[in-house]
């Protein structure tokens, strides 16, 4: 019976508060959609993609929201900045999708094979927006001063944009021990988005005041 209870309590911890259900629910896609679907390498980095724009948005918008990015130049600079660093991600995803499709070479032919059909994307768009909006709902209940928390957020956008050159070099890695590209690929992606949310669990505990779960 204590066996059993600490199993399910090993359990909760990892699936509660390792990942979100939304997070969780984003690898099981991307992982079924590999084995099952056969879905290109770069059309799961061009999901992860869309993830990163996702997440970016809604940092921008928090920004705002707490009055960080009052001023439209501030507000301009930062969208440019943020999305133009995304709009090189997106290059360097249409080369992967270049080498893994031989016979695909012009532009808006390799943007459909990424992003169609288009009922995949929106699904995730809304599941990607889930899971931001659930981190972000949280963080808008802190009850301290926000310049204590500023730099979680800022490190938390930081390593959320710089997180697809990690799973690049990582499936590098993990392609150099004979594991298919795919395969590789979203592995990677799982260990890196398990990383990242664990990091953010632990700093929300930190400045939440919440127990640290053993």
């Amino acid at each position: 019976m204590k066996f059993a209870l600490g199993e399910s309590r090993t359990l909760k911890t990892f699936l509660g508060y390792r990942f979100s259900n939304f997070t969780t629910l984003f690898d099981l896609l991307i992982i079924s959609g590999t084995i099952f679907l056969k879905w290109d390498p770069a059309r799961l980095l061009a999901f992860y993609w869309i993830d990163q724009c996702v997440q970016l948005l809604f940092y921008i918008s928090f920004m705002r929201f707490i009055g960080h990015l009052k001023l439209i130049f501030k507000l301009i600079v930062s969208l440019m900045t943020g999305f133009g660093l995304m709009c090189v991600y997106l290059v360097w995803i249409m080369r992967i999708a270049m080498l893994t499709s031989p016979g695909l070479s012009d532009e808006f032919i390799l943007l459909g094979h990424l992003f169609k059909p288009y009922f995949e994307v929106s699904f995730f768009i809304v599941l990607s927006g889930l899971g931001v909006f659930h981190f972000y709902n949280k963080i808008k209940t802190y009850k301290g001063l926000w310049n204590e928390i500023e730099f979680f957020i800022h490190m938390n956008c930081a390593i959320s944009l710089f997180t697809i050159p990690v799973m690049l070099v990582l499936t590098s890695l993990l392609f150099a021990l004979t594991l298919p590209t795919g395969i590789s690929l979203a592995v990677s992606m799982a260990i890196v988005r398990n990383r990242l949310n664990a990091w953010q669990r632990r700093n929300i505990k930190k400045h939440f005041n919440e127990p640290e779960l053993i």
